[in-house]
């Protein structure tokens, strides 16, 4: 047999098998405090002896029996000087051997071996036995306590039902606590955190919120957690924590609540306008808001100036374009702007100075008008000559006026944006009458000799070109010229205005001898380059030749004041009939009549 006895610690005692009684095993545990070697060396001696003795063996068993076992898992059950009490049972039909002890054991969360002991256990019976002299502290909230109970009697046949171990949990009532963090966010793009605290005992079995839409609680998740994180959230929203334990009843946290601000709406601004700078005014209105219109601001040199909170602002007198705005906030959310309000300031047109007065004389003249100076859009040149201003269609600068005949006045009209159009200056155009100049009728020469030409008007005169004069400074010149000319009569009035007119000295080559000109009687129009026209000779040195024909039934076919050998026979556009026509000619220069008969032979 192997003994192995240390001292303060329980022994472990194993029996070999002896002959054919089979093998037994006792296993033993108890605390040993202080024991006499000799006592130890007896209580073996029994306990090995016994079977010899055909005693019946006593089963000890430790058994879990509700009013009897504790501590049991529970709602506050446990104390800081607890009693460990357990339940022994003897399953046999003999009491246990007088002065064969019994040890009592536990053992909490593998600590300490507690060890006491009865003395004698009757047959069929159970004790309960409470560790009077060994209190345990189980108030531990929440914790969980791994028990081992067991028994140790020499004579227990059977060691297999000697120990029960168990867990015992002792949940204490919850303080379910509070919930801080709650605030105020704005609807768009939120997050925040909720701190679970002032809590006792037990843990988070889940976060909670009220949801509006379905009016109740809903899970939001995160158990365990003292902390919760929220996101986005569209509405007012409240946010709670149950608080569970193993045993205790589930309590719930007071809320804290996330409110939710809606989106800052700045909305429109109305009251765009176009002005006339210096005396002006109007409003500008806010519209469409959605929270506190916290300032409106105005803006004409670059930067933003306060104007102070109001639904409206009224404007006045301005002389430069300015802008409107107004800032809105709700609540905790970010502050939005309007749009852009304009009051668009136009300057008053300056109509310019339109350079200068001035004389023109009558018939052909020309100057040109400029504005300077001026401000503004050109609307329009006017023009004044019968006592009303009449519109000429010009936005230049400058006006080109040209063969003015009467005094008139001229003006140039200006305008900008919806201010009141503006006007130059007048400027008179005085209009100075030429010299009338009566001319001589245009005459003709022949070659060599002279003419004399005349003209009057004017306080001054002049002929031109005056080489081919006797002198040009007369009025009625001697004109020889060798070739035909014409003359130019220019006149001066005593305001300084001129005119001028043109006579013509046409000069002719010799006159042929009159016996020498010959009259043809007859036309051939076919092409050939022979008597396809009538012809007179030396017709172009007869000028004012005039000619009349007539056909037999005395119709005028053909008549011309100034022939020049160019008709075919034709009548109407179309050829005469063949046949003999009548003539008459009276030839210029000589101004001699001329009679007879020409024969139209068609194209032979």
């Amino acid at each position: 047999m192997y003994i192995e006895v240390v001292e303060g610690i329980r022994p472990f005692v194993e029996e070999k098998p002896l002959d054919n009684f089979g093998s037994v095993r006792i296993f033993v545990k108890f605390c040993l405090l202080t024991m006499h070697s000799m006592r130890l060396y007896l209580l073996l001696f029994v306990l090995l002896l016994s079977p010899f003795f055909g005693k019946t063996q006593q089963d000890l068993q430790i058994i879990f029996v509700g009013p009897w076992t504790y501590p049991q898992s529970g709602c506050d059950v446990g104390g800081n000087a607890d009693q460990l009490q357990l339940a022994v049972r003897n399953g046999s039909v003999s009491s246990t051997t007088f002065g064969v002890q019994i040890y009592l054991y536990f053992q909490v969360d593998g600590g300490a071996i507690v060890v006491d002991s009865i003395p004698a256990l009757g047959p069929n019976a159970t004790w309960q036995f409470n560790f009077v002299n060994n209190p345990y502290d189980f108030s531990a909230c929440d914790d969980t306590f791994d028990i081992v109970t067991w028994v140790s009697y020499a004579n227990d046949p059977n060691n297999t039902n000697d120990t029960l171990a168990y867990q015992f949990i002792n949940s204490c009532t919850i303080t379910p606590g509070d919930i801080t963090g709650g605030l105020t966010v704005c609807q768009t793009g939120n997050t925040g955190t909720l701190t679970h605290g002032n809590y006792t005992n037990g843990w988070v079995q889940d976060w909670e919120y009220w949801d509006a839409n379905v009016g109740a609680w809903t899970s939001a998740g995160n158990p365990y957690s003292n902390t919760y994180t929220f996101n986005n959230l569209l509405y007012e929203t409240y946010y709670r924590v149950i608080r569970t334990s193993a045993y205790c009843p589930n309590d719930t946290s007071t809320y804290d609540t996330v409110y939710v601000d809606s989106a800052s709406i700045a909305g429109w601004t109305t009251g765009d306008v176009t002005v006339c700078s210096g005396s002006n005014g109007g409003w500008i209105y806010s519209n469409g808001v959605y929270g506190n219109l916290d300032d409106w601001e105005f803006n004409n040199s670059g930067t933003w100036a306060s104007m102070g909170a109001a639904d409206s602002v009224q404007y006045s007198n301005l002389t430069q374009t300015t802008m409107y705005r107004y800032l809105v906030t709700n609540g905790v959310c970010p502050q939005d702007t309007s749009d852009t309000a304009y009051v668009t300031v136009d300057f008053n047109p300056v109509g310019g100075i339109l350079w200068q007065d001035d004389t023109l004389c009558s018939g052909p003249n020309s100057d040109t008008l400029f504005l300077s100076g001026y401000s503004g859009t050109i609307v329009d040149w006017y023009i004044d000559s019968t006592g009303t201003w009449t519109s000429l269609g010009v936005t230049d600068t400058f006006l080109i006026i040209s063969n003015m005949t009467t005094t008139s006045q001229f003006m140039v009209e200006l305008a900008n944006g919806v201010c009141p159009n503006d006007t130059s200056n007048w400027i008179t155009m005085v209009i100075q009458n030429a010299p009338a100049i009566v001319m001589c009728a245009d005459t003709a020469i022949v070659i060599g000799d002279t003419a004399q030409i005349c003209a009057s008007g004017g306080a001054a005169w002049v002929w031109s070109p005056g080489i081919t004069l006797n002198d040009s400074l007369l009025q009625n010149p001697l004109a020889f010229p060798t070739v035909t000319t014409d003359y130019v009569y220019y006149a001066m009035s005593t305001n300084g205005c001129m005119n001028w007119d043109t006579l013509t000295v046409t000069v002719l080559p010799p006159v042929p001898p009159q016996d020498s000109i010959v009259i043809t009687n007859l036309i051939t129009a076919n092409g050939d380059g022979i008597n396809d026209t009538w012809a007179i000779t030396d017709v172009n040195l007869l000028p004012g030749t005039q000619v009349k024909v007539w056909n037999l039934y005395g119709q005028e076919v053909y008549t011309n004041d100034s022939y020049q050998n160019d008709w075919d026979g034709s009548y109407k556009g179309g050829k005469l009939p063949n046949g003999t026509y009548f003539y008459w000619v009276r030839l210029g220069v000589y101004d001699s009549e001329h009679k007879g008969t020409v024969t139209i032979a068609g194209d032979e």
